[in-house]
């Protein structure tokens, strides 16, 4: 019982991680009296503590309506994991190895005074708003 206890409170905090929550907290409540801090700590620990119940309440009738056993769901969500370590390990399978290169940021005023680059067969379009944003080089489109 003690063990399952430790377990779950393992979990949650992990879950909920209170240092880095903690560090957030005081980032956000500096501007608040003491006494509105602690009140405002009170409700974001009521309405966590009501999220969290919630989730376990509405997650378990989903589950036994579906007819998931827990166990199922948390070897499915182990693969998962997995699969994202290693794909963290082993890259993403791209072999791109070079740097995608910096784009040109080109104001859109700049759009009428650019360099006529189709001929009268093959008139801009929408891909034009999509190149002028994607160009390497500014002079391409002025």
């Amino acid at each position: 019982m003690l063990e399952k206890l430790i377990q779950d409170a393992l979990i949650l905090w992990a879950t909920i991680d209170p240092i880095g929550t903690m560090a957030i907290f005081a980032a956000l409540t500096v501007h608040l009296s003491p006494v509105d801090r602690r009140r405002t700590a009170y409700k974001v620990v009521i309405y966590a503590g009501a999220v969290l119940m919630g989730s376990i309440v509405i997650g378990q009738l989903l589950l036994s309506t579906m007819g998931i056993r827990l166990l199922s769901f948390q070897l499915s969500g182990g693969i998962i994991l997995f699969l994202f370590g290693l794909q963290m390990i082993f890259g993403s399978g791209s072999r791109r190895s070079r740097k995608e290169p910096e784009h040109d940021i080109v104001p859109f005023f700049l759009w009428p005074f650019r360099r006529r680059v189709y001929n009268d067969r093959h008139p801009p379009h929408h891909a034009d708003t999509a190149s002028l944003f994607q160009s390497n080089n500014l002079r391409d489109w002025c």
